[in-house]
């Protein structure tokens, strides 16, 4: 509400109309003996002196700021990190107040500088994105997620979402697409690559379809192999790396295909990555 004349308090905030400036933007207006003026015009501080000689001889007008949005960028990579601040820069909404290069350092910078939004390459070097994703919901931080990804396969586009990201960004994507994506998600909306849409669109889960079975579904040896198998190793060096028959490791990539529900070794690749067993 507007102040009244008499009220002689300090400073009061004065709540500006969410459709005419951005949001969470105040003015702060200061008591004076003639009334209220603005504590801040073109960005500057003023006294009442020197507002009363300002009125005289020009217009004023207030200048508000909005809250900027604290991003952080998380990429293993740090000429594609250096890439991303320049457009982000130009912003005037935007602020990138942290870098990481792996799993860990985002974790710990996140909770140290407390962004609004994460950036967040799915396949960091230690801890892979998805489960970086996984463990920032469970803390509680609240940071907003975009995941960024060279990857548009269903599958990871699925689990980030799963995880806890409210966005999905191909790396192919300009700068402009991102800034969309961190200020959707800001918003608390979602975002996905325009490419992707029509990508999920037709892969839409029919009713009573099983999803894709869990890790937990396969034994360690069967984790092992998945693993070798999507580094593109033969059976017969999977045999040699493992101490085991080139035989028994055929049964465990028929055993794997049958628990996992999958036909080629392409997606047992794109599976392993899904589930941080090798990177992207």
């Amino acid at each position: 509400m507007v102040p009244e004349d008499g009220d002689t308090s300090r400073g009061i905030a004065f709540p500006i109309d969410a459709g005419q400036f951005p949001p969470s933007t105040t003015l702060v207006y200061f008591a004076t003996g003639v009334g209220y003026y603005p504590s801040r015009i073109a960005g500057k501080p003023v006294d009442a002196a020197g507002f009363a000689a300002m009125i005289v001889v020009m217009e004023w007008r207030v200048v508000v700021e909005a809250t900027k949005i604290r991003v952080m960028l998380a990429d293993d990579h740090r000429m594609f990190r250096e890439a991303l601040r320049i457009p982000l820069a130009d912003e005037p909404d935007i602020e990138v107040v942290a870098e990481a290069s792996t799993g860990a350092e985002t974790l710990d910078a996140v909770t140290r500088h407390l962004p609004d939004v994460l950036v967040l390459d799915i396949a960091l070097p230690d801890i892979k994105g998805i489960e970086v994703a996984r463990v920032l919901g469970r803390g509680g931080e609240g940071v907003k997620i975009v995941a960024l990804s060279a990857y548009s396969d269903r599958l990871f586009v699925e689990e980030m979402f799963k995880a806890g990201a409210q966005a999905y960004v191909l790396k192919s994507s300009g700068a402009d697409e991102l800034v969309s994506a961190i200020r959707a998600v800001n918003h608390g909306h979602r975002f996905l690559s325009p490419e992707l849409t029509s990508l999920m669109v037709r892969h839409v889960q029919p009713k009573g379809e099983t999803p894709v079975p869990p890790i937990s579904v396969l034994g360690r040896r069967e984790q092992e192999v998945l693993c070798l198998l999507a580094d593109g190793r033969r059976s017969a060096e999977i045999a040699a790396q493992l101490g085991i028959a080139t035989a028994t490791v055929d049964v465990h990539r028929r055993n794997i295909k049958q628990k996992l529900r999958l036909r080629t070794t392409a997606e047992l690749t794109r599976y392993a990555v899904r589930e941080g067993l090798r990177s992207a």
